[in-house]
């Protein structure tokens, strides 16, 4: 609004200045040039009001044509009868108001549709940023829903397995069934204190997978080794909350399936090209993984959660080899400029 009141300015200065070139009188310069700025910035004024209540679907439209045609040609008709009344009929300014009726009613017209327009074109650009931003939340109301569904469907899921363990403990290892109670309750603690997160620090994941290996390791004893290779610089990049404990629990839980002896599960963490690259390896034996009842819901969650995250279904990538298992996933940089 301020820039075309400034517009108005100079064109009303330029517009004295071409009267004063050529020789109309002082008066008639000033009457010309200040009621072209106070007849045009009332009428933008009065058209911005209109825009503000009144939105047609097309930047032409009848109420505008009809709004800009009635002002230019109240603004044309106020001069004419101003000079039929000030001036003589002889006179130059008088026979100037005359003869240029025409030329000025359409100038004035296109001045102001253009103004119309411009007004009609910020309020259609104001309401699709709305709408986008109407958009925009509601798709991250989604994307929240979707992960607390997964959350809500993931700890259950942890819980019971952790319970069977426990239960299998109590009658032949009652301290060790105590001690890993203890460890769920913290575990459980941690989860539920973080379960708003969408994502978390490197640094914090090692915390929560450190607790959930501690409980781990009281199933399984001396069988289970966990060789862990994070490079300390990578500490604050973000990750999606809770999706490092979900691979290593599915290593885990396929790695023993054929295994009698000693299980070594793997997690390697590094920088690539911009991505954070994980893997989790774990020695696997193809027929008794394909015998498995398992529903695979760890990985499947971990594939919901970047989908939903990303938007990319190329971030998780499974390699087999003889007798090993990989998952590498690819996450954008989010935090630092490492």
């Amino acid at each position: 609004m301020s820039v075309i009141l400034i517009v108005f300015l100079l064109l009303a200065l330029v517009y004295a200045a071409l009267l004063y070139k050529y020789g109309f009188s002082m008066q008639a310069i000033c009457f010309e040039s200040i009621s072209f700025l106070i007849f045009h910035g009332f009428f933008t004024l009065i058209l911005s009001r209109i825009h503000r209540f009144y939105h047609s679907r097309s930047a032409i439209s009848i109420v505008h044509l009809s709004t800009v045609i009635f002002f230019s040609l109240f603004y044309l008709f106020f001069i004419y009868e101003y000079a039929n009344l000030v001036y003589e009929d002889n006179s130059v300014y008088g026979t100037y108001v005359r003869h240029s009726f025409p030329v000025r009613c359409i100038l004035s017209f296109l001045l102001l549709f253009s103004v119309a327009n411009q007004f009609w074109i910020d309020k259609h650009l104001l309401d699709e940023e709305k709408r986008n931003q109407v958009m925009i939340e509601n798709e991250k109301r989604l994307v929240r829903s979707e992960l607390d569904k997964l959350k809500q469907q993931f700890q259950p899921h942890f819980l019971f397995n952790s319970l069977n363990s426990i239960s299998a403990l109590i009658g032949s290892q009652p301290a060790e069934a105590r001690r890993m109670i203890l460890l769920l309750s913290d575990f459980l603690r941690l989860s539920i204190r973080e379960r708003d997160k969408e994502f978390e620090s490197l640094q914090q994941a090692q915390e929560f997978l450190g607790l959930y290996l501690e409980i781990e390791k009281v199933r399984f004893g001396h069988r289970l080794k966990v060789e862990i290779n994070i490079d300390p610089t990578l500490e604050q990049e973000q990750i999606p909350a809770q999706i490092l404990q979900p691979l290593v629990e599915n290593a885990i839980k396929y790695g023993l399936y054929g295994n009698l002896g000693e299980l070594t599960i793997g997690v390697n963490i590094k920088l690539n090209a911009r991505m954070l690259v994980m893997q989790i390896t774990n020695p696997y034996e193809e027929n008794a993984v394909n015998a498995s009842k398992g529903t695979g819901f760890g990985l499947k969650s971990v594939e919901q959660k970047l989908k939903i995250l990303y938007g990319r279904t190329d971030l998780i990538r499974i390699r087999k080899t003889a007798g090993q298992f990989e998952i590498e996933i690819s996450i954008p940089v989010l935090a630092s400029d490492v």
